[in-house]
């Protein structure tokens, strides 16, 4: 009887360990629901930007998973509902002009007690974004917030391109960051 050692990456494998943590979470909080499992393995993964190059940055999930702070510490889990960039006047925003990004958000973890959300431009030129960050302190399990940024397209700004923006929400007493 021969064995040998082998090594395999890729969803293929990590999706059989994630559902296992997602079902250990389960039997610990049987009154989850499956998003609020979700975001519990999300929040309290470790992130692995460090260990990729710049380019994969915010681009592969939100880290590798934690079972022991997903089974033994309870998180945030804060949700993007709805976004809208509008002018003053609720249309489309043009160049040279002032506006607002409009954003829904909803809590479907564990109550934070000093949430901050942190709204930057990623990828464009072009965009001024006043108050990137809002200071909202308690947001409870199952509450919706509504926030608004002050912004502004400039000259710089290529209509041809979609911008990115980064959406960042934390809660250092609680240890909590996420993105969107």
């Amino acid at each position: 009887y021969s064995q040998s050692l082998v090594t395999k990456t890729g969803t293929s494998m990590a999706t059989p360990v994630v559902s296992g943590l997602a079902a250990l979470v389960k039997a610990i909080h049987p009154s989850w629901s499956a998003e609020r499992i979700g975001f519990q393995i999300r929040s309290s993964a470790s992130s692995i930007d460090d260990l990729n190059s710049s380019e994969f940055v915010n681009k592969l999930g939100h880290g590798s998973i934690d079972a022991f702070n997903a089974l033994n510490k309870n998180y945030p889990g804060i949700k993007t509902i709805s976004r809208q960039f509008i002018d003053n006047n609720g249309e489309k925003l043009t160049l040279e002009e002032a506006g607002t990004v409009k954003i829904k958000l909803a809590n479907f973890g564990n109550s934070s007690s000093s949430l901050n959300v942190t709204l930057n431009a990623v990828t464009q030129d072009g965009i001024e974004i006043n108050n990137t960050t809002q200071q909202l302190g308690s947001v409870a399990n199952g509450d919706t917030i509504d926030i608004s940024y002050p912004i502004r397209l400039t000259q710089n700004f290529d209509l041809n391109e979609t911008p990115t923006f980064k959406l960042e929400f934390t809660d250092a007493n609680q240890g909590y960051t996420d993105f969107k």
